[in-house]
């Protein structure tokens, strides 16, 4: 029975490593089955190839990550450049690239794949990243072996560029944090003081500058219509930013008061709008820090 020490030697080699073929001639290493081994030595294997992987892993993106912090430094298109190179990462992992003959052309830093590779790449994104299917770790050979592949395996470059991708989409997300937060503090600047008869109204400060926030998304730097009234006044009547609810007039009268908008409206009606909703639930990210 093979020992873990021989595996670490490189006395035998898996049969099941992807560099299986190229450990050939007379010196090559005996092949043997994982199985082969004690259910302990088994589990020393399991645990180094598994860290071995996530050290590739991490080694690649880390690079992919340097690359694009210097590219995002000099952008003057920073949000362009997020949104292509998270297009470009798509198109690899799923189906966009240029066939040309045995190439698919990739404009991911001038990255060429040939077909069998792009198909790798996308196999481990399919089967691994969206199905949830475990990873053989086993299929790595040892960092130290003579016979290993040159380069970053296919497999750690699609596990790689889906973090890279998952970095991107959380780097945009904080930027339009950051951006609803500057609008929120120009709101409260420009709003002004809370007063007594906000007080009387909603349940805490910070949810009256919010209000305010939704009004200047919504109502400022026009006349409003009905509509744009009647979405703000159910939004907020409904989540919870007011003591008690509001009644149509009351909260028209409110708003001609307190904030002197020029409504022309006798009642409200319920509106029914994807788009102004998806901008609400923006806001409210952004103002509240919600993730």
């Amino acid at each position: 029975m093979p020992q873990y020490l021989n595996w670490e030697k490189g006395e035998v080699i898996l049969s099941n490593s992807e560099v299986y073929n190229l450990a050939i001639g007379a010196n090559a290493p005996k092949r043997v089955e994982l199985t082969d081994f004690s259910e302990f030595d088994q589990s020393k294997i399991r645990s180094y190839c598994k860290s071995n992987f996530e050290r590739l892993v991490t080694d690649l993106f880390d690079r992919y990550c340097h690359t694009f912090q210097d590219q995002y430094s000099n952008s003057k298109e920073k949000n362009i450049l997020i949104h292509s190179t998270i297009k470009q990462i798509n198109a690899i992992l799923e189906n966009g690239l240029l066939v040309s003959g045995e190439l698919a052309v990739g404009f991911f830093w001038n990255r060429v794949f040939t077909l069998e590779e792009l198909m790798t790449i996308r196999n481990h994104f399919t089967e691994h990243i969206v199905k949830g299917i475990p990873i053989d770790y086993c299929i790595f050979q040892r960092e130290d072996s003579p016979y290993k592949f040159n380069g970053d395996h296919l497999v750690v470059q699609a596990e790689s560029l889906w973090r890279f991708k998952d970095y991107l989409l959380n780097l945009h997300k904080q930027i339009e944090r950051k951006n609803q937060k500057e609008i929120a503090m120009a709101v409260m600047n420009k709003k002004g003081v809370f007063k007594e008869e906000d007080r009387e109204k909603f349940i805490d400060e910070l949810s009256f500058h919010f209000f305010c926030a939704v009004l200047t998304e919504f109502l400022d730097d026009k006349n409003p219509s009905c509509k744009e009234v009647s979405f703000v006044y159910y939004q907020i009547n409904r989540k919870g930013y007011l003591k008690k609810s509001m009644f149509h007039n009351a909260f028209i009268k409110y708003l001609i008061d307190r904030f002197k908008y020029p409504i022309d409206c006798i009642k409200l009606r319920e509106e029914q709008n994807l788009k102004w909703e998806k901008k609400f639930a923006e806001l409210r990210r952004g103002f509240f820090n919600e993730g």
